[in-house]
This record gives structure tokens, sequence and C-alpha cells, in this order.
């Protein structure tokens, strides 16, 4: 189901850049982007546990155009990842992960010319596990373990774009994401987040 979503993006990708004719103003070569996502994940924790999570992850990019219908998406994600599980001693214990999050991501329009515009993405991120905190509420205790690893993955978004003025617009979509590799040192835990489903909430503005 993933490989056939990705080349169905591939696709409508070559579809749309190679019928886009209009190139995009250079004084208007691109925005600034704040975006908040809120949903839900399945987060393992390698021989340990597999739980359904919430996650909150919140963006400030810039987006750059590339045409009338393509642009290229980067900058510095916060990821938030929630989840209980219970222990060998059959405890409930609560998990939270930190994470920061460098994604690249390719993004394509309908067009940019109408006042509300579909669009779809897709692409590639790194991230940065920096906290991993875990607390057990029945022994009023906390453990916390700080920079574990990296993991690597792609993400898909899609959704709608509507324009306030000439430089504002608000966004409404929804993004799915999955890791697919990690690097962890081998005395630290090593955590996956799949199956990431959020609605995506979004600022676009031009300075």
């Amino acid at each position: 189901m993933r490989n056939l979503t990705v080349i169905i993006f591939v696709i409508l990708a070559l579809s749309s850049y190679g019928q886009s004719e209009k190139k995009v103003s250079t004084e208007s070569n691109g925005q600034w982007l704040v975006t908040n996502q809120f949903g839900i994940a399945t987060l393992e924790a390698e021989n340990l546990f597999k739980v359904n999570a919430s996650v909150f992850e919140g963006l400030i990019g810039r987006e750059f155009y590339l045409s009338n219908k393509t642009s290229l998406i980067t900058g510095i994600e916060f990821l938030r990842v929630r989840g209980d599980f219970l222990n060998t001693n059959n405890q409930n214990l609560f998990l939270s992960n930190d994470h920061i999050n460098i994604p690249l991501s390719l993004r394509f329009y309908n067009s940019k010319e109408n006042k509300i515009s579909i669009f779809g993405g897709f692409g590639i991120y790194g991230s940065y596990l920096l906290k991993s905190e875990i607390e057990n509420i029945l022994l009023n205790t906390t453990s916390d373990d700080n920079g574990l690893g990296f993991n690597f993955g792609m993400h898909l978004d899609v959704g709608l774009i509507y324009d306030l003025d000439e430089k504002w617009n608000i966004s409404l979509g929804f993004k799915y994401k999955s890791d697919f590799l990690e690097s962890y040192r081998d005395s630290n835990q090593i955590f996956n987040l799949t199956d990431f489903y959020a609605v995506q909430l979004g600022l676009g503005f031009k300075l």
C-alpha cells in the first residue's frame, strides 16, 4: 500500500511538472510556513513494546517556488510523541519522546493562481530523539534519557490552501509518515514511529 501511494504521487508529480509552463515571478520566489500537526501513530520500542500513541508536531520552515505548480519545502520541526505501556511488573508507565526533525518535501499544486488551491506532496526527513522520559505514577518516579539517536523516514501530505490576500494564506490538510531507518548507539533503546496520521493546520506568509 505504501509503495503504491508513493508511485501515485510520483506520477502526479511528473504530470504536474510537465504541464507547468508559467514560471513564478522572481519577486515572489517563496514564503514562510508555520504548521501544526496532531494525530495518532504507532510507537515501537524494540524488544519492549508496541503501542498506539498521540503525536503533536510543529514546523517553522520555508517554501521555495520552483514553478506555478511545484515548490520545495524545508525547515525545522519539533515532534512530541506520548503513549503508555505495561512493564514486567504490570505497572502502567507513561512515555514522552521529544524529537527535532529536518524535513525536505516536494509539493505540487493544481494551480497557484486560484484563491483556493489543492496541494499534494511527498518527501523525506531526518529525526533526532532529543529526550525520552518515562513516568511511573504509582511509584511517583521519573526517568529520562537524552540524545538517544536518529531516525529517517518518508512523509506524504495532501490538502487545501486558501489565500487571504497577496501575502497571507491558511491551509488544512492530512499528513502521513513512517520511519524506515534508525541509527542508535548500542546501549540505547531503539524507537520507531510508524503509521503516523495527522490533521495539518498551516499558515503561510510573505515578508
